[in-house]
């Protein structure tokens, strides 16, 4: 191997010194300014986007505040409006119930107005008819008696001679 060769080591290691401070050289004067400034220029953009995103995330967290309170409001109004619609529709609702109450009572009253009065009309005509009525049953029974023959005597007997019947349709 040449390398090795005896001879040809002190040449070797000349040409390498030579070769080694000539690299050094451009390598100092030349590379490593713009190696440095290359490095330099990234951590200046790094540190830039990482301000810019600090400054982000900072504009973002109070946009997220900002939108949970305008949700808080909005939440808040519409709890206010929903509770608002349903006091208005009990409200309504009980408008209506009232309504509808007293339209019924009206309606029972004329009802039971009506019932008093058809049931005074049947009993003044049950009144008014019973004792021929009863003549009839009695002359159909019994042909004998003469109770029968006078309606006068027999209103007098049956109502004590008052002919009218209370409510309950007794005499």
């Amino acid at each position: 191997m040449p390398q090795f060769a005896l001879e040809t080591f002190a040449g070797q290691i000349f040409w390498l010194a030579i070769t080694f401070g000539l690299t050094y050289l451009v390598c100092w004067r030349w590379v490593l300014p713009r190696l440095g400034q290359v490095i330099e220029a990234r951590a200046t953009r790094i540190a830039s986007y990482l301000d810019e995103a600090q400054t982000l995330n900072e504009r973002a967290e109070a946009l997220v505040q900002e939108c949970e309170q305008r949700h808080a409001v909005a939440r808040d109004k519409v709890r206010q409006a929903a509770e608002k619609a349903r006091e208005d529709i009990a409200k309504f609702e009980a408008e209506q119930r009232a309504q509808a109450d007293k339209r019924l009572k009206s309606q029972i009253n004329e009802a039971h107005q009506a019932i008093a009065h058809a049931k005074a009309d049947a009993l003044d005509h049950l009144a008014k008819d019973a004792p021929q009525l009863l003549a009839g049953v009695l002359a159909h029974l019994d042909p004998g008696k003469t109770l029968i023959h006078d309606p006068a005597r027999l209103t007098r007997a049956l109502g004590q001679g008052s002919g009218q019947f209370d409510q309950s349709g007794r005499a």
